[in-house]
C-alpha cells in the first residue's frame, strides 16, 4: 500500500486526471483511498514506459484517419459510453462480458478493489507521461471531432501513453481474474476500451498500444501483493453472487453483439 501524505489520492482527483476530457464531476462523499503499490514501485514501472516518437507516425496519422470513418455510427456511440470510468460505473462496461449487471446491486468490495487499482494505473501513467508532451489527435487537428467535451485540462494533457488504455487493461485483467471462464470476452472490452479514445480523436493508436501494454503492468505488479489479493477474493463473492442471481442482461449486449460476434 502506498505509504501515508502526499500519496493518498482523493476519488474525486484521481477521476479528474484519469478521465481527462470529461465534465468535472463533484465528489458525492468524502472518501480517500490509497492504491495498492508504494511509490518507488509505480516510479519504477513509469521509468520502463520507452518514450514516444515526439511528433505522430505516419502509421498513426494512417491509422487515426481510418478511425474518421466511424464518426457518427455504432463503434462511435459505443467509444461515447465508454468515456465512463468513475467506479463503480466503470464495472458496467463488463456486463455483456462477464455476463451479469455489475450495478445492479451494490458491489462495494469490488468499487473499492476498482478504485484502488485505478488510482496506481492513473499515478504511473502520469509518471510516465512527464517529459513526454506528445499532442492530442484532436489537437494537431482542430476540426477533428471528438465524441466527448473536451476540457482544456483534458486538450493540454500529453496522449502517451494512453491512460484510459491502461485503466481499460488492468480493469479487463482484473475481470479476468474474477471471471476465468469469460476471459476472452472480457478482455476484447479492455482493448475496446483504449481503442475508444483513438476512435475518438484522443489518443494515437501507439499511444493505446503503449497504454494497453502499462495497464498489463501494473496489474501484474498490484496483483502480487496481499492487500489486493485479500480485496480480490471479497469481490469474487459479490461478482459470484451476482453471476448466480437471475435477471435481464444489460440494454447495450445486443449492441455489443452485432460489433463483436466471433466473441463467446
Amino acid at each position: 500500500m502506498k505509504p501515508a501524505g502526499g500519496a493518498a489520492i482523493a476519488v474525486a482527483a484521481l477521476l479528474l486526471a484519469a478521465c481527462a476530457g470529461l465534465p468535472a464531476v463533484p465528489p458525492t462523499a468524502d472518501i480517500v483511498l490509497t492504491g495498492y503499490l508504494a511509490d518507488t514501485v509505480t516510479a519504477r514501472l513509469a521509468a520502463e514506459v520507452p518514450p514516444p516518437s515526439p511528433t505522430p507516425t505516419p502509421a498513426d496519422r494512417a491509422g487515426s484517419d481510418a478511425y474518421r470513418t466511424l464518426e457518427g455510427g455504432d463503434r462511435w456511440l459505443m467509444a461515447v459510453t465508454h468515456a465512463e470510468f468513475r467506479p463503480p460505473f466503470v464495472a458496467q462496461q463488463f456486463d455483456c462480458a462477464v455476463g451479469a449487471r455489475m450495478t445492479a446491486q451494490p458491489m462495494p468490495a469490488l468499487t473499492r478493489l476498482m478504485t484502488r487499482l485505478q488510482i496506481d494505473t492513473v499515478a504511473t501513467g502520469g509518471l510516465a507521461r512527464g517529459g513526454n508532451p506528445r499532442l492530442r489527435p484532436a489537437v494537431v487537428d482542430p476540426q477533428r471531432r471528438v465524441c466527448i467535451r473536451l476540457t482544456e485540462a483534458g486538450r493540454a494533457a500529453p496522449s502517451w501513453p494512453s491512460i484510459a488504455a491502461a485503466v481499460g487493461t488492468a480493469y479487463a485483467d482484473l475481470f479476468s481474474d474474477l471471471a476465468p471462464d469469460r476471459s476472452v470476452p472480457v478482455q476484447r472490452i479492455g482493448r475496446e476500451i483504449g481503442l475508444s479514445r483513438a476512435v475518438c480523436g484522443l489518443d494515437w493508436p501507439s499511444d493505446v498500444s503503449a497504454g494497453a501494454g502499462l495497464g498489463h503492468t501494473v496489474y501484474a505488479a498490484v496483483a502480487s501483493t496481499p492487500a489486493f489479493q485479500d480485496d480480490l477474493a471479497l469481490a469474487r463473492v459479490e461478482v459470484t453472487a451476482v453471476r448466480s442471481a437471475a435477471g435481464p442482461e444489460s440494454p447495450g449486449c445486443a449492441a455489443e453483439r452485432r460489433l463483436f460476434p466471433s466473441d463467446g
